[in-house]
Parts: C-alpha cells; structure tokens; sequence
C-alpha cells in the first residue's frame, strides 16, 4: 500500500485519473488493504483470551476504523473518481472534496491510532510474544 500510495499519479483530479497509472496504483492499495485487513483477525484470535476485553476493544476499533480507511476509502477512489471526474464539476471543488473528508480522516485516523495503543496493551499484558 505505501508503495503504491507514493506512485500514485500526483495533480489534479482529472490528470491523475487520466493518467495511465491511475487504475493500477489504485487497485493494489485496495488489494493491499484487502490483505491488511483480512490479517488483521489473526492478530487478535491468537491471544484473544490473554489481552481480554481490552484487546477486544483495541480489535474493533482498528477494525471499523481501519476498514473504512484502507479498503474503503481505495474503493471510492477506485470507482467513484473516475466517475467524478467527468462530470461538470468545477476543477477546485473536485481537487478540495467535500469538507468531511477531513473530518473523517482526522477521527478515524486518530482512532485507530488509540485502537492500536489499547490493542498494544493488551498485547503486553497478554505476553503472548517470546522474551527476546
């Protein structure tokens, strides 16, 4: 995913879709987010009696919010831009996107943030990792 983020077409909204990149680069941050996220459950089902409630609830929040940013968010650019694109909208309000986005990025950012720290807790707790 993070190559793929850093070669995905760079300017505006109808360049990058134009480009010939667009439609690779987008499907294997998808793809990858797929495979994160699909990896995720085993991360918790091997020490899900160890980390308890605490491990459970970091699970969820990484989950919902780390969904909607890694599989989620690659599908709207994956569909819905190249659709976006080519309609009469103005260059700026195409290249800004509505003013959620930032917000949604901001709390799910931030929440999966706190999910891993609370999920990494319960980890340690949990010492379900060798000594070294």
């Amino acid at each position: 995913m993070t190559v793929a983020n850093l070669l995905a077409p760079q300017g505006t909204v109808r360049e990058a879709v134009s480009s010939p990149g667009y439609y690779p680069v987008s499907i294997i941050n998808l793809v990858g987010g797929l495979i994160l996220m699909a990896a995720w459950p085993v991360a918790y089902l091997y020490q899900r009696r160890e980390s308890g409630r605490t491990g459970f609830v970091g699970f969820v929040m990484v989950s919902l919010c780390g969904m909607a940013l890694t599989v989620g968010f690659p599908t709207i650019l994956l569909l819905i831009y190249p659709w976006l694109a080519h309609l009469n909208i103005t260059s700026h309000t195409l290249n800004t996107g509505p003013n959620i986005f930032n917000f949604f990025f901001a709390i799910s950012s931030g929440l999966v943030s706190i999910g891993g720290i609370v999920f990494g807790i319960a980890t340690i707790h949990a010492k379900v990792f060798t000594r070294r």
